[in-house]
């Protein structure tokens, strides 16, 4: 490990952990290092294979039964707050404002909670619970007997994906009385006239019932979006984050996403009923649309940057900082940028997004005279010459410093890392089953995580300019939703490091304080140092990460 030479202001700290569910947080770090060492020592004996094992198979759980009714307990009684409408509570009789004071031959206790209360009411979908509950207006408790249903069909999940409105998708809901569907055979555009087709039968009976009612419908957008009514169902229709389509932002009742192929025959008892995901909000654009656009000739000590990546900080007229979205360099040394028509005087470089091309913020900084630029907004852009010179790797101003010999220090190091659990790839490269010489880099972060957007650019630029030495680098998600993740999969450039989502459970495997955490890995399979924040030297960590693969290439020459 190099030593330290680079002082700087202290690093941001990283993001803490959790506390995990059903232990203290602090016999949780008491124990997490002496549980690591005997779970390394047992189970995995140092070896040149990578430690990523693929998704576990998951037994089946029995399927939960519930009532319909959701409990409050902040009052030191169980109140019953909300019945499921047409649900099994709703039927037997039971109303909001009842108590519970038993369930079966089990009394509710004083200072009851809820989740305990609700325990005893689940069980197995069929089988019935009688529940003892004491009603405004009534001398004594009524006791009701409630058949338990299907707590999937009485509480559907959030869909895992946002339900956008494209040609050919097919919705359906149902009430007490009825099943309604709506399908668009157009899809739904922002500024259009959104076309649609509506159903409403009988509950239970698929829309294709000769009985069932039908018709077209038109609705216009608004800046307010677009609602469609349907019998006593009412969804609203939100703009899509990109594009002009729109998605599914609100809806009164569950809904079954469907396609007009099967819509008309699909038995509405048997569909999957999901609520509707709530669209993110749009990214916040960095420049107005309909700007003009800027185009640099880049060039680093006198030679064009071609493919390498570039972000600018550009200044208004008005002193107003503003960074412009990443860009790769041309060929020829050209980057493009849209901006908004004003005069910029060019005053630094920003980090550019994590892909597979050299970043120049941490590989070049400005001359000592910025470049300036007027943009007219007419339609020949402007041009304009921005010369780089080689810097340092690190920034002051991102509070970088060397590496510390507490990354030697971490209780990981000198052991092998236990195989981590992967439930899904993302990205387009492959990697080997074995080192074979190499070396590997783990780096865990998140999408949520404010320091990870930091250091993402940082550890691309350590993935890239190692890649062709023989590194091997993975970017380890411990996101818990999955769709946040794929969105962010999808915005990255070509060419950037598979993403393996580990899922927060790697954080409770791990012994580590926070993320982003950087893991170096040598070719036997051991873990030689752990960085954990956003206080690290590009140029300290690639000389280490460098004596790890010529380790690894004398230990194969060896064989």
């Amino acid at each position: 490990m190099p030593d330290a030479k680079i002082q700087a202001p202290q690093p941001a700290p990283p993001v803490p952990l959790r506390r995990p569910a059903g232990a203290a947080f602090l016999t949780l770090l008491l124990v997490a290092a002496p549980a690591f060492a005997a779970r390394t020592a047992a189970t995995r004996p140092p070896s040149d294979a990578l430690p990523f094992l693929g998704p576990a198979v998951q037994k089946k759980k029995p399927q939960a039964g519930g009532v319909g009714m959701v409990l409050d307990g902040s009052k030191g009684r169980v109140i019953v707050a909300r019945i499921v409408p047409g649900g099994p509570a709703a039927k037997a009789g039971v109303k909001a404002g009842d108590e519970v004071v038993a369930v079966d031959a089990w009394q509710v206790p004083a200072q009851p909670k809820s989740a305990v209360v609700a325990a005893q009411v689940r069980g197995p979908p069929g089988k019935a619970v009688t529940l003892r509950v004491r009603r405004a207006g009534s001398k004594a408790p009524l006791e009701l007997r409630v058949m338990r249903g299907s707590m999937a069909a009485l509480f559907p999940p959030v869909s895992r994906r946002v339900l956008e409105v494209d040609k050919g998708l097919a919705l359906v809901a149902t009430s007490e009385q009825r099943t309604m569907g709506v399908a668009f055979p157009s899809g739904a555009h922002k500024d259009r006239l959104i076309a649609y087709q509506w159903i409403v039968g009988q509950r239970g009976v698929p829309l294709g019932d000769a009985r069932a009612r039908r018709g077209h419908g038109l609705v216009a957008w608004t800046r307010a979006g677009a609602t469609i009514q349907i019998a006593d169902w009412r969804m609203e229709l939100k703009p899509r984050r990109h594009g002009s389509g729109l998605v599914v932002g609100a809806s009164t009742r569950p809904v079954a996403p469907l396609t007009m192929d099967n819509w008309l025959t699909r038995e509405p008892n048997r569909a999957d009923y999901v609520l509707p995901r709530q669209p993110r909000r749009p990214y916040r654009r960095i420049w107005a649309a309909g700007g003009c656009a800027l185009r640099a000739r880049v060039l680093v000590a006198g030679k064009p940057a071609a493919g390498q990546r570039l972000a600018l900080v550009l200044r208004n007229s008005q002193g107003l900082q503003l960074p412009t979205a990443s860009t790769l360099v041309d060929d020829k040394g050209v980057a493009s940028f849209t901006v908004e028509p004003a005069a910029y005087r060019v005053v630094g470089l920003h980090p550019a997004r994590a892909g597979g091309s050299r970043d120049l913020y941490y590989s070049a900084r400005l001359e000592d005279r910025a470049a300036a630029a007027v943009c007219t907004g007419t339609a020949r852009p402007t041009h304009f010459d921005l010369a780089l010179t080689k810097g340092a790797d690190a920034r002051a101003r991102s509070g970088a410093m060397a590496p510390t010999p507490a990354m030697a220090r971490h209780p990981m190091v000198g052991k092998p890392l236990p195989a981590q659990r992967v439930r899904k790839w993302l990205g387009e490269a492959r990697l080997p089953k074995r080192m074979r010489g190499r070396a590997l880099v783990i780096y865990l972060w998140a999408t949520w995580c404010g320091p990870c957007k930091r250091v993402s650019p940082l550890m691309a630029e350590v993935d890239v300019r190692l890649r062709r030495k023989g590194l091997l680098f993975v970017s380890a998600s411990v996101d818990r939703d999955e769709t946040a993740l794929d969105d962010f999969a999808a915005r990255r450039l070509p060419g950037a490091a598979p993403i393996a989502w580990l899922g927060p459970a790697a954080l409770e495997d791990l012994p580590v304080r926070g993320i982003p955490t950087s893991i170096a890995i040598d070719h036997r399979g051991v873990v030689r140092a752990v960085h954990t924040g956003t206080g690290i030297s590009l140029g300290a960590w690639q000389t280490f990460l460098e004596g790890l693969l010529k380790e690894a290439k004398a230990a194969r020459k060896r064989r």
